[in-house]
């Protein structure tokens, strides 16, 4: 292995793949171009700011699907961060630079590890080999790198972020005109994304799982992530297997514009100003709350305090638990606060409902874009 080499060409073999690593097994060699490294950057960092600032990441997807199906008839493709307006100070928000790079480092390095296990275990060129045989050699290849991560304590947080990109971006059964044109895409295909390699991954995942939240500060949230991020590979796998949602991409990339790119909230309101009461100290998601939070992972639970800052219908706040430090941002309709986490480079979303006299609230947690797949929370205000 010590004769290995990784080259950055500036394009890869298939200049128009956004997503195109690959290795040279015969001669020892992984490409890894540098616009495919470029282009994954910007979409993890357009990820890390829409997610740091309550907006739903599915432009960036709703921006590969329209790439995809409409790169041949555009003069000049739009920047990732251009498209999907993305500010130039992004990485300037600590919270967002800690996010991308979390994503895009982990996510490097398990397609790293995944090409090196194509060198080491020194598989055939693909298009010499049976279908069969080159989804065993990928799902080979993943078992070796998540072996190595799990062996160095990382957790490849962005590998999900990838798949689900690949997946909008690789050609899929509904553009193929037929189940033998599908097939023979499969056999030409240099890294077949299929359905059986996802659920494998999944599965594999799932079974490393306290493995892996053993090298973490938290074990309880270790485990959480990995599951969570199972549960994303298991919604890459239905697209795979489901022609109508991958119709849907389809009409979409094709029916999208530049305009309809734009950043928008993930809830199905957008925040108004509001005249807050004279009690403004009473009033629900403002001021110290104590209470504890559960992992499903666990019994029982942690104790913990949240100080929450309200601002109109925005709410910011600080919590803290143990030793451990961390933020909440997001805004409140009626009763309900919809929000993200954001502590040490790990992010989720969550839910709080106060109670009538919003003295005290209940509510869960989740990692990555679940609201609920952690744990539940509550608090009263001290």
């Amino acid at each position: 292995m010590r004769n290995v080499m990784i080259l950055f060409p500036l394009r890869g073999a298939h200049p128009n793949d956004i997503f195109g690593f690959y290795a040279d097994p015969a001669h020892y060699r992984i490409i890894i171009p540098i616009l495919s490294v470029r282009f994954f950057s910007d979409i993890a960092l357009a990820q890390a700011w829409l997610v740091k600032n309550n907006y739903n990441i599915s432009t960036v997807y709703q921006y590969i699907g329209y790439l995809k199906y409409k790169m041949g008839s555009l003069s000049k493709l739009p920047r990732p961060l251009d498209a999907l307006g993305i500010p130039a100070d992004a990485k300037d928000d600590p919270l967002v630079a800690d996010l991308y790079t979390k994503t895009l480092t982990t996510a490097m390095l398990f397609l790293l590890c995944h090409e090196l296990a194509h060198v080491y275990y020194q598989h055939p060129t693909y298009g010499t080999i049976s279908p069969a045989e080159a989804q065993n050699n990928e799902a080979q290849a993943d078992r070796f790198s998540i072996e190595l991560m799990r062996r160095i304590g990382v957790i490849p947080v962005g590998a999900g972020f990838w798949f689900t990109g690949v997946v909008r971006w690789q050609r899929n059964r509904w553009d193929c005109g037929s189940q033998q044109a599908w097939e023979e895409y499969i056999k030409d295909s240099t890294h077949p994304l299929t359905l059986h390699r996802i659920k494998s991954l999944a599965d594999l995942l799932e079974e490393k799982a306290d493995s892996f939240a053993r090298s973490q500060p938290n074990s309880h949230t270790g485990v959480t992530m990995i599951r969570s991020m199972a549960n994303d590979l298991t919604g890459v796998a239905k697209i795979l297997e489901d022609r109508g949602i991958q119709q849907l991409i389809k009409t979409e990339g094709l029916s999208t514009e530049p305009h309809m790119l734009a950043p928008r909230y993930t809830a199905t309101y957008v925040a108004q100003p509001e005249t807050l009461p004279a009690d403004y100290q009473d009033i629900p998601f403002n001021g110290s709350y104590r209470g504890q939070f559960t992992s499903f992972s666990t019994a029982g639970g942690i104790d913990i305090t949240i100080v929450f800052h309200r601002d109109g219908r925005k709410v910011t706040g600080t919590y803290t638990y143990a030793t451990s430090r961390g933020k909440i941002d997001g805004f409140v309709q009626g009763k309900t606060l919809t929000f993200r986490w954001f502590e040490r480079g790990d992010s989720g979303k969550g839910k709080f409902y106060a109670d009538d006299a919003g003295k005290s609230f209940t509510g869960t947690w989740g990692n990555m874009s679940s609201c609920e797949n952690g744990g539940t929370w509550n608090g009263r205000r001290e």
